[in-house]
């Protein structure tokens, strides 16, 4: 009998980058235990108080955004001074863009497509969204944490081997519905934020203007998830992808855990979000009757369902869908939904 792999599967021994910002003043040691809401350390940094999309506001492309600046890095503005312009249409028309406040111009994140406006400086706690033990202190890049971990491999990202991107896992609402701007947070510095079951690239640019990290979601358009090197995850696929209140609810569990995307996988510490004993220490798992299962097949692809009944033939299970219809499916096909 072929063993299934979890939607979600968890590994023990994973080490978590807390990154610093600015200038820090370390709270815990090497080889401590550290839970959720103990301090790590306290920070002085200067927070974004305003960003800017070029992209959108000038309808350039992010990599090209660096050539319609008009400020210098880390100049001081005030509010109403021009930060970027473009002249189109043979100079009949010149788009641009003001500062809507009075702050330090930040270019670090111009190739990406958007100007910052920071504050003079921030003063900021920070507490573990973590349980586990302290095993490296880099006063340079952060300090590790080793912990017990959840992960879900990604489908679509460009996010290579290399890429390391740590921060706190936050869910618009409830995270099985499509979201709007009035769904959205003031703030979302140093955040992961997860859109929801499908996101267009309006809501992806608004969550990234509000200083998130990167923005994942189930499902979204092709054309859109280009537009967003690097910062976009897809974990289900493209277009109206099925998406089950299991997987939704498993997803919307980790909200306010600590999350990193890394090595084509998304990992979120786990702080005691699931207390079983027995279904989470093996983590591959024998298909049986009443198991929830996605569909990895091509033609049903991300379909959601019900195993029924066993087939005679070892290796084959009959699957009631969520939208009534039955299949008789091979376990290569199907993936065990926790």
């Amino acid at each position: 009998m072929k063993i299934i792999k979890p939607f979600i599967q968890r590994v023990s021994g994973h080490q978590f980058l807390l990154p610093f910002e600015g200038k820090c003043k370390v709270k815990v040691s090497k080889g401590d235990k550290v839970r959720r809401n103990d301090l790590l350390f306290e920070k002085s940094y200067k927070k974004i108080l305003q960003s800017y999309s070029v992209m959108k506001e000038l309808g350039v492309e992010g990599k090209n955004a660096r050539e319609f600046v008009v400020r210098l890095n880390g100049e001081f503005v005030v509010k109403g001074e021009v930060l970027a312009e473009r002249i189109t249409k043979a100079g009949l028309v010149v788009k641009k863009i003001y500062a809507t406040g009075d702050g330090i111009v930040s270019f670090e994140r111009i190739d990406q497509g958007y100007i910052d406006l920071l504050a003079e400086h921030s003063d900021e706690e920070v507490y573990a969204q973590i349980r586990g033990e302290v095993v490296d202190i880099d006063l340079n890049r952060g300090i590790t944490i080793e912990s017990e971990a959840f992960y879900v491999d990604i489908a679509f990202g460009h996010l290579s081997e290399q890429t390391y991107a740590s921060g706190e896992f936050v869910v618009i609402d409830k995270g099985d519905s499509v979201y709007t701007s009035r769904d959205l947070k003031e703030d979302y510095s140093g955040k992961i934020v997860f859109a929801g079951r499908f996101v267009y690239s309006k809501l992806v640019s608004e969550i990234l203007e509000k200083d998130a990290l990167a923005v994942i979601v189930w499902a979204t358009d092709y054309v859109d998830y280009e537009l967003y090197n690097g910062k976009l995850v897809v974990l289900g696929g493209f277009g109206q992808i099925a998406y089950d209140f299991a997987i939704s609810h498993a997803i919307s569990s980790m909200n306010g855990t600590l999350v990193h995307i890394s090595e084509g996988k998304l990992f979120w510490s786990d702080v005691g979000q699931y207390l079983i004993k027995d279904d989470f220490e093996h983590i591959t798992h024998e298909l049986k009757v009443n198991d929830l299962v996605r569909v990895i097949d091509v033609e049903g692809y991300a379909g959601i369902g019900k195993v029924v009944d066993t087939s005679n033939e070892p290796g084959y299970y009959t699957v009631l869908l969520s939208n009534g219809q039955r299949k008789l499916l091979a376990n290569e096909c199907l993936e065990i939904i926790s």
